[in-house]
């Protein structure tokens, strides 16, 4: 995708991070998780529903939200985001004719 049509296609940026736990100081179970970033893309959000990803794609897969973004973006199943102020986990991602795909819940 040429940078003219990123530039005004992907508007949002956001942010991936995962939990990593940290061990308690007794030895038990751990008792806190520390978010650990793992980079921001530039992006494009779209609200989706089963129904739709099932017409659109042939996908039988829950997601609430429908990323795209350069498809040479690093993207994995469950890095978490905020987006509206509400924490999303990523359950998919896929290649899709010009985009990567990457499907929220």
């Amino acid at each position: 995708m040429n940078s003219l049509m990123a530039k005004y296609f992907y508007d949002k940026t956001v942010e991936f991070y995962t939990y990593k736990e940290i061990p308690s100081s007794e030895g038990g179970r751990p008792k806190k998780s520390q978010r650990v970033t793992k980079g921001s893309i530039q992006c494009n959000i779209q609200p989706t529903a089963n129904r739709i990803l099932k017409e659109k794609y042939g996908l039988d897969l829950d997601a609430s939200y429908l990323i795209t973004c350069d498809p040479q973006e690093e993207v994995a199943k469950q890095w978490n985001f905020e987006w509206n102020g509400v924490e999303m986990e990523v359950v998919e991602t896929l290649k899709y004719d010009s985009h990567l795909l990457i499907l929220c819940q």
